[in-house]
Parts: structure tokens; sequence; C-alpha cells
């Protein structure tokens, strides 16, 4: 990578892991990273920090991952947005809301700068096919299906 580096947002709950993920990507270079274990905290910094894309944990404590995803798409309305972990709710999650990729994590560096990459050079998703994606079993879990409502949500 050339240039200005990749902006990348990171919201994720586990704190050990933004830490490495930022350490590796940075130190590969072409990278810089903004990592956050809180999601308002990761809001109120993209309010006046422009970014190439978000990783968002969809397992954070709080509010849902549909929910910082609408946040962050009412913040900056073109960003790029990575949902993690790779399963088969955040899956459904990612294609109703329209995230442009899925990550398992925990991941190294080396797994996540094609994702990254792809999602910032050609603005084109890096779903798994529908056929890859196993059928959510958990009957309790609800799947968020209006992913355009039109005020972003307070988090306090």
């Amino acid at each position: 990578m050339s240039g200005m580096p990749v902006r990348v947002l990171i919201i994720n709950k586990q704190l050990g892991f933004s830490v490495r993920i930022k350490q590796s990507l940075e130190q590969l270079g072409g990278f810089a990273v903004s990592p956050f274990t809180a999601a308002d905290a990761a809001l109120e910094y993209l309010q006046s920090n422009y970014h190439d894309v978000a990783l968002v944990d969809f397992t954070m404590p709080g509010p849902t991952g549909a929910d910082i995803v609408r946040a962050l798409r009412h913040a900056q309305p073109n960003i790029p947005i990575i949902g993690s972990p790779e399963i088969p709710e955040v899956i459904n999650a990612a294609r109703s809301l329209g995230l442009d990729g899925v990550v398992d994590v925990p991941c190294s560096a080396r797994e996540l700068i094609p994702v990254i990459e792809r999602v910032v050079a050609t603005g084109q998703d890096v779903l798994p096919e529908t056929a890859e994606a196993k059928p959510v079993q958990d009957l309790d879990t609800v799947l968020i299906s209006e992913p355009d409502l039109p005020d972003a949500p307070e988090f306090s």
C-alpha cells in the first residue's frame, strides 16, 4: 500500500485483540488504527476524524451491532463496515444491513488486511456467498431487517 494510510476504526469488546491488531497493522505499514472498546466513544471520535473503514464487533455489550452500524452511517454515511465475528447471525445481519464484509475474530492482521483492502479499494462487499452461510439455529435470536432508520440512536 502506498500514499495515505488506510484509517481503520475498530470497535471491539476485547481490548487485547484491538491493541494487537492496531500494533500489527501499523507495524506492517499503510494503516492508522483507532481502537475502541465502547461504541459511544468511537462514535464521538468519528464525528471529527474521518476513517476509511470500520470493524464492528456485533457481540458488544450495550447497543446492538445494528445500532452501532446505523450510528456509524449517520456520522459518516459512506464508511465501509466489516462485521465480526463470522457467525450465521452476524452474516445474516450483515446482509440485511448492507455491510461490506464479515471476518472471524480473533484473527491476525495478515488475515484482516485482504478484507480491508478489497472493501476500501473496490467498495464491493466481501460477504460469504449465501450458500456458504450456515442457517441460523438459534430460535431466540431476532435479526434486524430495517437498516435505514431516520435518526441514529443515542448511546450513553
